[in-house]
């Protein structure tokens, strides 16, 4: 597809298959777990800033800022998990929505930081390790999006095929007879909006050299209905279902 459509294209669809990461990220929460919701924006954007900041501010490949924003945004979710999964149901979608829009509120506070309204900009996407320049282009960006999908695909997929990912669905399907059972209900909780995070921080911070900016909308409520819509699209519960639902919806 990248060779036979014109750049501005390529930027497309490669930014579909961005959203359909970070779809997939929230399909961990609602589809597996049943944990709405409504402000998985502040992990898209604390990845977005975290790409951001790294490639601006060190020497660093762009492979491998990527997965260390999508670590930090992992680290900085494990206080966000611990104080939402006190909560469930419409209380625990306030909290996530609660801390999407602190995110928000806080950017345009600490300018210095991160460039306030104006956002951060420049972004370039620099070389891999041992002089790798292929992934600076339209076409090797594509490629490198499409790998990363495919992996973290790969990833879910084993997770919840596996014996966490049965407890998850029993979470889902009846909490307090999981809970019976023996298993410690809220921390499989707080695992998964950790793993939720991280990925939805590896889709912001794809997003930001693909971009070249990292702005305050990208932790905005506006954003958070988007990806809620997106898994809605898709079918939850599917993990494929919500990478095309991205990719539709855009």
């Amino acid at each position: 597809m990248p060779h036979l459509l014109p750049g501005y294209l390529v930027n497309i669809v490669t930014e579909a298959l961005i959203f359909g990461l970070f779809a997939m990220s929230l399909d961990l929460m609602i589809g597996y777990t049943r944990l709405e919701s409504f402000g998985h924006a502040a992990a898209y954007g604390l990845g977005a800033y975290a790409s951001a900041l790294l490639l601006l501010s060190f020497d660093i490949p762009m492979l491998i800022v990527i997965p260390m924003a999508a670590i930090i945004t992992g680290v900085v979710a494990m206080p966000i998990a611990w104080v939402c999964t006190r909560s469930t149901g419409i209380s625990f979608a306030m909290l996530t929505l609660a801390f999407a829009q602190l995110f928000y509120a806080s950017v345009y506070q600490f300018k210095d930081f991160s460039g306030g309204s104006d956002g951060i900009a420049g972004i370039a996407r620099r070389a891999g390790p041992f002089g790798i320049d292929f992934f600076q282009s339209k076409i090797g960006y594509f490629y490198l999006v499409l790998i990363i999908l495919i992996l973290a695909f790969l990833f879910c997929r084993s997770l919840v095929a596996s014996p966490f990912g049965q407890v998850l669905a029993g979470i889902r399907e009846n909490e307090v007879k999981t809970r019976t059972l023996g298993y410690n209900t809220r921390a499989y909780r707080m695992a998964t909006v950790v793993l939720a995070y991280a990925f939805g921080g590896l889709a912001g911070a794809l997003y930001a050299p693909l971009a070249g900016f990292a702005s305050p909308e990208l932790f905005f409520w506006r954003l958070s209905g988007m990806v809620l819509i997106m898994v809605i699209i898709g079918g939850r519960g599917t993990l494929v279902g919500p990478i095309l639902g991205g990719a539709v919806f855009l």
